[in-house]
């Protein structure tokens, strides 16, 4: 099975099972897609950016956030996902007159027009 996966082009996972799959110990990915990380919480996505040299955030940090039930948690900024983070200091750095490191969505694929 190692095999397999040492010699696989592209891997797909979960971001809770990075830490806790032998099979992607001591790994090393060029690149890290995560995919809807408005919804994920700071941990779980630290975790999978650990075994990445680059990253791709995924999503709408405007819609749903991460689901933290505890308070204390939420209080101490759980309840705000990396991907949301990085948006508002994208948008502070542009008003600054930086370049922008977010692209946006120009075409809707899954949404039939009829």
């Amino acid at each position: 099975m190692m095999k397999v996966m040492n010699d696989a082009k592209v891997v797909g996972c979960t971001c809770l099972s990075v830490g806790r799959e032998v099979l992607l110990n001591q790994k090393k990915f060029d690149v890290v897609i995560i995919d809807e990380a408005g919804q994920i919480t700071q941990p779980a996505v630290f975790g999978a950016l650990s075994i990445a040299k680059k990253f791709v955030l995924v999503g709408d940090h405007k819609q749903l956030p991460p689901v933290v039930k505890s308070v204390a948690a939420r209080e101490a900024g759980y309840g705000v996902s990396l991907l949301k983070r990085l948006a508002e200091a994208n948008e502070a750095n542009v008003s600054q007159g930086k370049e922008s490191s977010l692209m946006k969505l120009t075409m809707q694929y899954r949404m039939h027009e009829d």
